[in-house]
């Protein structure tokens, strides 16, 4: 995971790789969770949730980082990178010595047990994206304007009082330090 780049379009100033990127995820992931427990009244399995977030972009091993713009190009292209990437992570635990598969099913296979949890990691991944915006266009790198705008849009898609919560506890603008975690 470590070898795989992030932002395969954009011209970075800080590199990112899919491993980083993974432990940022879960870091943030954890505290949209405790937030929902906490403040909401959820019952989020938060060792589930962050391990998820810490295998969420383990297919692109194989597939490397296919930049959004292509993976949202068309509903159909969109539909058959969802087929790949379900190819892919089964595909890793076909890798798998068999008495440890059952570890990592409901981490590499569908399970609809889940569902709640993939929309707080949606977001944690989304919130990840955006600090990473909001991180190169402080260093001048206007190349991330573009980028910010549909993952802002694609955050308040998701309506989540969690996420609300987080930026007003850790601010939009880097306050929360995602380089350092």
């Amino acid at each position: 995971m470590k070898n795989i780049q992030r932002w395969g379009l954009m011209r970075k100033l800080i590199p990112e790789n899919i491993q980083e990127h993974s432990l940022q995820v879960a870091a943030v992931a954890h505290m949209l969770g405790v937030i929902r427990n906490r403040r909401f009244h959820g019952d989020v399995d938060l060792g589930r949730l962050v391990i998820l977030a810490m295998y969420h972009d383990c297919s692109e091993i194989l597939t490397s980082d296919l930049p959004t713009p292509i993976k949202l190009l068309t509903p159909e292209f969109e539909e058959s990178f969802k087929e790949v990437d379900t190819l892919m992570a089964m595909r890793l635990y076909a890798t798998l010595p068999e008495d440890l598969r059952d570890e990592f099913e409901w981490i590499l296979l569908d399970d609809e047990r889940n569902a709640e949890l993939h929309t707080l990691l949606k977001a944690a991944d989304l919130i990840c994206s955006y600090y990473k915006c909001i991180e190169e266009l402080k260093l001048g790198n206007n190349d991330f304007e573009n980028a910010k705008g549909p993952i802002i849009a694609a955050l308040e898609e998701l309506n989540l009082p969690e996420v609300t919560d987080f930026f007003e506890e850790f601010g939009r603008d880097l306050t929360f330090p995602m380089s350092n975690i």
